[in-house]
C-alpha cells in the first residue's frame, strides 16, 4: 500500500495475583500460585464465576475451610489442590455448580463440619467430574443435594464414607476404596460401573 505507515502497540498481559487469604471473589479468578492460609482461604461470593487453581496448592493450617460458598449457583472450581483444612470444600445451599479436576487431600479437623473433603449440602443439580478426595479424615465426596452427576472421581483412604449421595443423582466411573465405608447411596440412584 502506497503512503501507508506502521503502528507498534506496546501489549502487555495483564497483572494475575492470588486474592488475599479468607477473601470474598466475585469474578473469574485463576491462581498464578500456591496459597497459606489461617482460616478460611476463598469464599465464592456471587452466581456464574470460575475459581480456577491451575494446579496451585491452597494449604491451610488446620483452621477454617479451604473453599466455602453458601448460595452462590453456576460456580465453576477447578483444578485447585486444597489440604490441611478443618473441611477441604463446603457449598450450602447451591445449584448448577460444577467441580473438576480438583484434588482434596488430608483435610484434618475436627467438629461440625470437619475433616470432610467436598461437602455440598441443599442443592441440585450439581456436576462433580474427575476430582480426587483422598485421605480426609472425615468423608470424601458428600451430596445431600439432588439430580447431581458424579463421574470419574475417586475417593479413597478417607475415615468416613469415600462418596455418600442423597437421592435422585447419577453416579458412574467413581472410585472409592479403603474408607470407613465405600459408597454410601439415598434412595432414586442410577449407579453404573462404580
Amino acid at each position: 500500500l502506497t503512503g501507508a505507515t506502521s503502528a507498534s502497540f506496546d501489549v502487555q498481559a495483564l497483572p494475575t495475583t492470588n486474592p488475599p487469604c479468607g477473601s470474598t471473589i466475585t469474578t473469574n479468578t485463576t491462581l498464578d500460585s500456591d496459597m497459606v492460609c489461617s482460616g478460611t482461604a476463598i469464599v465464592i461470593g456471587a452466581d456464574n464465576i470460575t475459581l480456577d487453581g491451575a494446579g496451585h496448592t491452597i494449604t491451610g493450617d488446620i483452621t477454617g475451610t479451604g473453599i466455602v460458598n453458601y448460595g452462590h449457583s453456576y460456580v465453576t472450581v477447578k483444578n485447585c489442590i486444597v489440604t490441611n483444612f478443618i473441611s477441604g470444600m463446603f457449598f450450602q445451599f447451591c445449584n448448577h455448580n460444577t467441580f473438576d479436576s480438583n484434588t482434596v487431600i488430608l483435610n484434618l479437623g475436627a467438629g461440625n463440619q470437619g475433616g470432610g473433603g467436598m461437602n455440598l449440602q441443599y442443592g441440585s443439580n450439581n456436576t462433580l467430574t474427575n476430582n480426587i478426595v483422598n485421605s480426609n479424615v472425615a468423608g470424601g465426596i458428600g451430596v445431600s443435594s439432588s439430580f447431581s452427576n458424579l463421574t470419574n472421581n475417586i475417593a479413597n483412604s478417607n475415615g468416613g464414607t469415600g462418596i455418600g449421595v442423597g437421592s435422585n443423582n447419577t453416579l458412574a466411573n467413581n472410585t472409592a476404596n479403603s474408607n470407613g465405608t465405600g459408597i454410601g447411596i439415598g434412595s432414586n440412584n442410577n449407579v453404573t460401573n462404580n
